[in-house]
């Protein structure tokens, strides 16, 4: 008898191959076919996926929806999840990178529609900060999946009683990105992180995005009586910034390097001066963070509780910030560190 199909867009992504490692950990293998799609099957994280048993790597064009339509046929789960893409962004502006991913999202969730044999889509996505905040903050990297969701929830689209929603908290990863690695002084021997956000304010982090997603999503298949037409907070914990930076300066002492991190709370206005357009996309939800309590700002648009971890029960399993942190090579930390520059 045929396995069930999950079918996993952006399997090659931090999320998708974390949902991939989910349903293929020991344990758990054995009881799904995993379909893992992605637009080029020739990377060495298609190949590694390759040598999976119980998986198989398939093309999809996500601007098709004819290409996305084949990569369901069969398939009984979906887990989906777009990138703002930032080639667009940075060639072409906020408001085409917002459109490129509305129409891949879209594609995804109607082609969702028309597959059959769909028990349980899992849409990855952000809340909806524009209805949320009343009109007051319009980020392009939320609204860019919002009309997914949006059709996920019509009565139309026939999806809202095979549908969960997945809204993903910060990534543990991000002192690696550019606005968040902070000004490296290897003289001092620190890390200063400065965004436009107060030391105190607490913000919600996924902690190992290329674990905990694969968590929820399995944790969410396995239990559609409680997740099926709702919405799940994506998140391992809530930290303020104050603590993320101690966490940091943790691992620089656990990782055996004799440095440490600072944070100085920065202007939205001088954050988006030195950054320019993506100043202004990473200054605007910070913002929308801190003048908005935490549990509204991940908040259910249609009124509804939002799911947490310890709701699914998958709180003990799920993988901290500083677990992520531990975990990198030192290629990967590096991006953090510096350590090269310092030694």
């Amino acid at each position: 008898m045929a396995l069930p199909i999950i079918a996993v867009v952006g399997a090659t992504g931090a999320q998708g191959a974390g949902v991939v490692s989910a349903f293929t950990a020991p344990g758990k293998s054995g009881n799904y076919h995993i379909r893992a799609l992605t637009s080029n099957t020739t990377t060495p994280a298609a190949e590694k996926l390759k040598a999976l048993s119980d998986v198989s790597v398939k093309s999809v064009d996500l601007n098709s929806i004819e290409s996305v339509l084949d990569a369901f046929r069969d398939a009984s789960y979906i887990f989906a999840n777009t990138i703002f893409h930032p080639e667009t962004f940075m060639s072409q502006g906020p408001k085409a990178a917002q459109e490129r991913e509305e129409g891949q999202g879209l594609n995804i969730v109607r082609a969702a529609a028309q597959t059959p044999s769909l028990k349980h889509l899992v849409w990855s996505g952000l809340p909806d900060a524009y209805k949320i905040s009343k009109g007051a903050f319009d980020i392009p990297h939320f609204q860019s999946k919002i009309p997914a969701e949006q059709f996920i929830w019509s009565k139309e689209s026939g999806l809202s009683e095979r549908s969960t929603v997945l809204h993903v908290g910060l990534y543990g990863s991000n002192p690696q990105r550019p606005l968040w690695q902070g000004v490296h002084v290897p003289v001092a021997k620190k890390l200063l992180i400065t965004v436009p956000f107060p030391p105190e304010g607490e913000l919600h982090f996924i902690g190992d995005e290329t674990i905990n997603p694969g968590l929820f999503t399995r944790s969410i298949i396995e239990q559609p009586e409680k997740t099926i037409g709702r919405v799940v907070l994506g998140s391992a914990e809530l930290i303020s910034c104050q603590r993320w930076i101690e966490i940091l300066t943790e691992v620089f002492k656990e990782r055996g390097q004799d440095f440490e991190a600072g944070y100085l709370e920065c202007t939205y206005s001088s954050f988006v001066t030195f950054w320019g357009p993506s100043g202004k996309e990473i200054g605007d939800m910070l913002q929308y963070w801190a003048k908005m309590d935490p549990a509204d700002s991940w908040q259910d648009y249609r009124g509804f509780p939002v799911l947490t971890a310890a709701d699914l029960g998958v709180e003990k399993e799920l993988r901290s910030t500083k677990d992520r942190l531990l975990g990198m090579n030192e290629e990967e930390f590096d991006l953090i560190s510096r350590a090269s520059s310092i030694k």
